[in-house]
């Protein structure tokens, strides 16, 4: 999107959840001109869930967290600005109808055009589906400007559409042999037509992580990642990697063009109640594994220090990725329910 295309915002925005305007004061003290930006921009994105009711009761549960919270911030090893998804519908609105929410809600935001393939390809794999949650929309404020994306859920009816028009882009069609693979989700965004698209797999074994990098091309990072999984992991992973249900995207540059294996991109997934244990212990050992990266992680440290405390079995840490690619430095990032952020007891 054109940061100069961007609302500056009314200094009377309605107030904010407890957790998520918590969670913006402590972002300002470490990117203060894009906590500005999303000052600006989260009563449009809450505008839905907060006309839907009073926070809690009105926004859920959603199934974008483990807590049902509808927003979820990310760090990364990158450090370059504020990361959130989130919901932008109200739980009562069809799942089947959130796609044209979002595309609305980055109207308002000031995003004029869409890139028509993408957004093409996206209904083709919601068409006539069976959907749960239809559509969220990821948020980076940054230095420059802001950018999103829309994460479109696939509809297994939808999912045969989807490979197609991936598969031939690829140096081989997706898949590892004996395991069970399916296309969940696709994240496109809209200003630039990139697309990621999200799988589950199961019983994953470790040598079978080069035959999911080698459709991208990106067989040769197999160790990288590897290397990376067991370090965070915090001892070696011989036969197995931990937790039965895994996921990985492949990131693909507009049009998806064969030719540009350099930009593609691996991401490997794992939830971090499966890798870690509980907030205590995945914070512990995150910050561990960030030090060894050399990694300043203060601003994770900081906003996840309450959870690390909170009582309870629902996890704020969610889904903690490795993305690697040819000539770039590997990118670890892990979701984080706001703390006090839930719709369920613990």
């Amino acid at each position: 999107m054109n940061p100069s295309a961007e609302r500056t915002g009314d200094p009377a925005a309605p107030d904010l959840p407890v957790p998520i305007e918590l969670g913006l004061e402590l972002s300002r003290r470490y990117f203060p001109a894009a906590a500005a930006r999303m000052r600006a921009a989260l009563p449009v994105l809450l505008h839905p869930l907060l006309a839907a009711g009073d926070a809690p009761v009105g926004w859920g549960p959603s199934l974008l967290t483990d807590g049902g919270y509808p927003f979820e911030f990310t760090f990364t090893t990158r450090n370059d600005g504020i990361r959130y998804t989130l919901e932008v519908a109200p739980p009562r609105q069809k799942p089947g109808s959130r796609l044209a929410r979002a595309l609305e809600v980055l109207r308002e935001l000031g995003c004029a055009s869409f890139d028509e393939e993408g957004l093409t390809l996206v209904r083709r794999a919601q068409a006539g589906g069976t959907l749960r949650y239809g559509a969220w929309v990821g948020v980076h404020h940054h230095e420059g400007g802001s950018s999103h994306k829309v994460y479109a859920e696939v509809a297994p009816q939808g999912e045969e559409a989807a490979m197609a028009w991936l598969n031939p882009r690829l140096c081989r069609p997706v898949g590892a042999a004996g395991r069970s693979i399916t296309l969940q989700m696709i994240g496109w965004r809209p200003a630039t037509g990139e697309l990621e698209f999200y799988f589950r797999v199961r019983d994953l074994r470790p040598w079978e992580l080069s035959a999911l990098m080698h459709p991208l091309g990106l067989e040769s990072c197999d160790k990288l990642l590897f290397e990376m999984l067991q370090k965070v992991y915090g001892r070696p992973l011989f036969q197995r990697l931990p937790g039965p249900v895994f996921g990985f995207s492949y990131a693909l540059p507009p049009g998806g063009q064969p030719a540009a294996a350099a930009t593609r991109r691996f991401t490997f997934y794992s939830l971090s109640e499966t890798m870690f244990g509980d907030d205590a212990a995945a914070r512990r050992k995150l910050m561990r594994y960030f030090h060894q990266l050399g990694c300043d992680m203060s601003y994770y440290a900081e906003m996840s220090a309450p959870a690390a405390r909170s009582p309870g079995r629902r996890t704020h840490h969610g889904m903690f990725g490795v993305t690697v690619g040819e000539g770039v430095e590997p990118v670890s990032h892990i979701g984080l329910r706001p703390p006090g952020g839930g719709l369920h007891a613990g």
